[in-house]
């Protein structure tokens, strides 16, 4: 029925989850600990945060915290 109703299986349905959270969790707190939010979202270790994080946004979560850092000057640009 999973299958069926989302055209996915629970476990990739979990695994996109978990890599939502760490999304979320990584451009909330841009000075988060890499190894911390692998344990926090039940990664076997932080290797395997990386190469799955890698495997949906092709680059690493460090390098995805560089970049989002780089950006947020535009919440703080005033247009008129």
């Amino acid at each position: 029925m999973f299958c069926k109703g989302l055209g996915l299986s629970p476990k990739t349905f979990c695994l996109m989850l978990r890599y939502q959270t760490a999304l979320h969790q990584i451009t909330k707190h841009l000075r988060l600990s890499l190894t911390h939010l692998a344990q926090e979202l039940g990664y076997a270790d932080q290797s395997h945060f990386l190469n799955e994080f890698k495997r949906y946004n092709v680059v690493g979560p460090k390098k995805f915290m560089r970049e989002v850092a780089a950006h947020q000057y535009q919440k703080h640009i005033l247009l008129s």
